[in-house]
């Protein structure tokens, strides 16, 4: 199979204890081929949850702009709507609470709240296996086109290879 990388028993017994640590996330999980590296994709976790990056700020879609609905990163507030999300394991969207039927979409490197669209390639998110001590790195999109959701000073955007970003590529989901 073109872009699929067949995993052997050892593989998929570790994806099961990965998934199993996790929780309520299926033991099988598709791997990608990309030019930089293999990627085992997850879903990201059940429930009301924030998106908080490793500097400890979190995803937040307050609209500062009427006239743009620009995803920011800021302290994080479990309090705060704005930072709450869900995961839709059969689309793989990330919908805000905040602002229902509006899921975010990483376009064009920013990542922004827009109406859920499941025929949006960029508003399908997984996560890697956990990595550098329990924290994730985020995919956007399918494979073999897959990028990087990064937090890091600029903001929050998407980075098409995981080389060069350190820590601005790893992500936690604290449940709500």
């Amino acid at each position: 199979m073109r872009g699929k990388k067949v995993l052997g028993a050892a593989a998929l017994a570790a994806t099961a204890a990965v998934a199993a640590l996790i929780g309520s996330m299926p033991a099988m999980a598709a791997t990608t081929a990309r030019a930089d590296a293999a990627v085992v994709a997850l879903p990201l976790p059940p429930g009301i949850f924030q998106i908080q990056a490793y500097d400890g700020n979190c995803v937040d879609l307050h609209q500062y702009n009427p006239y743009t609905r620009t995803a920011f990163m800021n302290p994080c507030d479990p309090a705060n709507v704005d930072e709450q999300f869900t995961y839709d394991p059969l689309t793989s969207q990330i919908l805000s609470i905040s602002h229902p039927g509006n899921c975010l979409d990483a376009t064009e490197h920013s990542v922004q709240w827009l109406p859920c669209d499941t025929t949006k390639p960029f508003q399908q998110f997984q996560s890697t296996a956990p990595t550098y001590y329990g924290w994730y790195m985020v995919l956007v999109g399918q494979a073999p086109n897959q990028n990087y959701l990064n937090g890091g000073y600029r903001g929050l955007v998407t980075s098409p290879s995981p080389v060069g970003y350190g820590n601005d590529l790893y992500f936690r989901f604290p449940p709500l």
